[in-house]
């Protein structure tokens, strides 16, 4: 897949510009992460027990709120089998998600990540849908259109796998009519995190001036 590469150094990843739209572009290795050790940790928040997981690069996945920490346990040893518990390493960000779950208008931009096992289309979706602040919606085609192509299935199937819920924030983004579109967690919990956001479905999706929506 050919392409130009651009740096963005507050991720920490290299993006690759100009793709074409196939099939293969929304594939991702589904193989386990063997390159090196995997640490996790489980902790509570006010909506149920989650678990993160990161290699050393930078964080690896994030588990939806479960009603308890055994489920929570279960769902990051079943994405990476051979992770180790590493409490402290998770600290500040669970305590990050922690507040999220209380409404706190939280950040994760800072939050180091590794999708390298995406391939580069999947990546550039991610990283896109990233940049959308708390308490905002983007359209599918927004998201499309951000690196010139018109295919918002495309996207929605990239979105479909995301392993970072949250600081990936792709429930914030929905169909152009205003409807909520899909998420990998279900469609009842898309909708309480963009209530806890203060959004509402249907929205209301109006044309700006900055091309916003």
């Amino acid at each position: 897949m050919d392409g130009s590469t651009s740096w963005c150094p507050l991720r920490n990843i290299c993006l690759i510009e100009n793709y074409s739209e196939t099939k293969r572009d929304v594939l991702i290795l589904a193989t386990p992460d063997t390159s090196g050790i995997i640490e996790y940790s489980v902790f509570k928040t006010d909506w149920g027990w989650m678990s993160v997981a990161g290699s050393s690069k930078g964080l690896v996945g994030v588990t939806l709120p479960e009603s308890s920490e055994s489920s929570a346990l279960t769902s990051i040893n079943s994405l990476h089998p051979a992770s180790q518990a590493n409490d402290s390493r998770f600290k500040h960000l669970a305590e990050m998600l922690r507040m999220y779950f209380q409404g706190a208008r939280i950040s994760f931009d800072e939050q180091p990540i590794d999708i390298s096992r995406a391939t580069p289309f999947v990546q550039k979706v991610w990283m896109i849908t990233r940049q959308i602040p708390f308490g905002e919606i983007r359209t599918y085609s927004w998201v499309a259109a951000r690196f010139g192509t018109s295919g918002f299935r495309a996207v929605g199937q990239a979105m479909s796998r995301n392993p970072l819920p949250i600081v990936v924030p792709c429930h914030r983004v929905i169909y152009s009519t205003g409807t909520i579109g899909g998420y990998g967690g279900g469609l009842d919990i898309k909708r309480r995190l963009l209530s806890l956001e203060g959004l509402s479905i249907p929205y209301n999706v109006r044309e700006s001036n900055t091309g916003l929506l």
